[in-house]
């Protein structure tokens, strides 16, 4: 907060009696900025966007005149007590003015307001609340506070998470996300770091995407399209490279190039469906509509390739993409490719990618190394788990990919019975020493399995009456050989949401005391009456 004095009393002023002294106190944080009537005084208050903040003008004045104030933001009147009450959502100038008597006589003080922007650390979450769709964060922060644990003192960072509801509507002058079939968010960045999150609604025309460091409306999806898609019903979306993957129910898929510093959101979709021309499809039919069930890409660092599962024609196809930029970094020009995977020799029990005649239960891309592709998929009454390696060549034209299949798994009776159950999650993660990880969310558990799908254990069980609908594990997420106290005060974070539209973050901890169960406590609480679409974490500025 930087400030200066100005006095707009037109009198003599041997007669003026200023106030003594004025400070404006911040009194979340207790600091404090005196100002002075003889010189400039320069401070600085960093308030954190987005979260009411209590200012207090404190006033030493010796005249008989009864004071009065104002605060004015960017112009506009925003309080007129002692102490401003006030939610700042954008940097500005403020302005205390001090009335003594009547409002002609008055000293008005100017300050600038920086704000810390609180979307670093946090969980984002998509919602239905009162017929209408929102985005919810939950900021992520720690505190260093003394504790004791089995009787000895010691000092532990403590997690907390805080809410700010509503923050597109809040961020962006009031106004409210239209669509009413909220589906995901996906985020994305561009060759310049710049993020973007897209939140997508069933009706294309009401996706919307914003800024990840300020929430600032970037463009609606109504206003990317060239021409207008038929019967586009939104399913899902993957930005790969620069460019972006949407897909809806009936199999349609369309591509975005971005040409913006490969920034999401400032290039433009094409009607024009994506399409392939099979080589071996006898007799030859040309270039025809890609019929994507689902589309899964790459998270890894290169994010240059997707693989698009196309159930109708019982296959696999791959989308590679690679970008040249320009000399002066301005931009730059995609080149994207749909391709067909090449013949492989199988052993027992492998399903080939490019006539995969199974039953898809879920398509796992790799988190890190050994970058592993996995399949479920359904084989008769069994369930199957198969890992994939997945290599392509997108430095130069035309581009080629190849496979190897790492793995076939039978899985269990136990964990098939899991995935008949209708409404069962399949997620993939990895442990402490890197090694892929398989979470199966059933009803209201939590199972775990190795990277071959076996040893399952149960990570945790809710109250039972209700369904999980989405999981999400958080940072961070203490090490099984962490030291007790590590485990019992920072523990494994997580975020949860249930079908009767209750949301939860979380933490698992292990008490040395009772060492063979896990326990679990509530850091934030909330239920959406029309439930929970999605959630997204974001830790140390790195979407997860």
């Amino acid at each position: 907060m930087n400030a200066c004095l100005e006095d707009h009393t037109n009198l003599d002023y041997n007669d003026v009696m200023l106030p003594d002294t004025v400070r404006v106190i911040d009194k979340v944080s207790g600091k404090a900025t005196t100002l002075s009537h003889s010189e400039m005084f320069q401070g600085s208050f960093s308030l954190l966007a987005g979260t009411e903040v209590e200012l207090e003008a404190e006033v030493v004045y010796s005249g008989g005149a009864e004071l009065g104030y104002e605060w004015q933001f960017d112009g506009n009147i925003i309080g007129n007590e002692k102490k401003l009450h006030h939610v700042f959502t954008k940097e500005g100038r403020l302005v205390l003015l001090v009335y003594r008597g009547d409002k002609t006589k008055v000293t008005d003080y100017h300050m600038l307001i920086n704000l810390v922007q609180p979307f670093g650390s946090g969980v984002y979450v998509l919602a239905k609340q009162e017929g209408k769709t929102v985005v919810d964060f939950m900021r992520y922060y720690t505190e260093k506070e003394s504790v004791t644990f089995l009787g000895q003192s010691m000092e532990m960072n403590i997690p907390y998470y805080e809410e700010q509801a509503n923050v597109f509507s809040l961020y962006n002058d009031g106004e409210e996300l239209q669509g009413s079939e909220p589906v995901k968010m996906v985020w994305g960045q561009g060759k310049d770091k710049t993020q973007v999150m897209q939140v997508l609604d069933r009706d294309w025309r009401y996706s919307m995407a914003f800024y990840g460091k300020t929430i600032e409306k970037v463009a609606g999806m109504d206003d990317e399209f060239v021409g207008e898609p038929a019967n586009l019903f939104v399913k899902g979306m993957v930005n790969v490279g620069m460019s972006t993957l949407l897909y809806g129910e009936q199999g349609d898929a369309y591509v975005r190039t971005n040409y913006d510093n490969g920034t999401p959101n400032t290039g433009r979709f094409s009607s024009q469906r994506l399409r392939f021309d099979d080589p071996n499809d006898v007799p030859d039919q040309g270039w025809m509509d890609v019929e994507a069930n689902f589309v899964v890409a790459d998270k890894q660092v290169s994010n240059n390739w997707a693989i698009i599962h196309e159930k109708s024609k019982e296959r696999f196809l791959f989308f590679s993409v690679s970008s040249t930029f320009m000399p002066d970094d301005t931009g730059g020009i995609d080149y994207s490719v749909v391709l067909q995977f090449p013949e492989i020799k199988l052993k027992d029990n492998e399903v080939a990618l490019h006539k995969f005649d199974k039953e898809v239960v879920a398509v796992l891309p790799p988190l890190g190394y050994p970058q592993r592709t996995h399949i479920i998929y359904k084989d008769g009454a069994n369930y199957r788990l198969q890992a994939h390696t997945i290599s392509t060549s997108i430095y130069s034209i035309p581009h080629t990919v190849r496979y190897t299949i790492d793995g076939n798994t039978l899985l269990g009776a136990d964990v098939a019975a899991l995935l008949d159950k209708e409404g069962t999650i399949v997620m993939k993660s990895q442990n402490d020493s890197r090694q892929d990880i398989f979470y199966v969310i059933s009803e209201n558990t939590i199972y775990q399995l190795d990277a071959n799908g076996g040893n399952k254990s149960v990570l945790y069980s809710f109250e039972s009456g209700r369904k999980i609908t989405n999981f999400f594990r958080l940072s961070p997420w203490a090490s099984q050989s962490a030291a007790p106290a590590t485990q019992y005060f920072s523990g494994w974070l997580f975020a949860v949401a249930f079908d009767n539209g209750e949301f939860k973050i979380g933490r698992l901890y292990k008490d040395p005391l009772k060492p063979n169960e896990m326990q679990c406590t509530y850091l934030l609480e909330k239920k959406y009456d029309g439930g929970v679409a999605d959630i997204k974490f974001i830790y140390s500025n790195v979407i997860m």
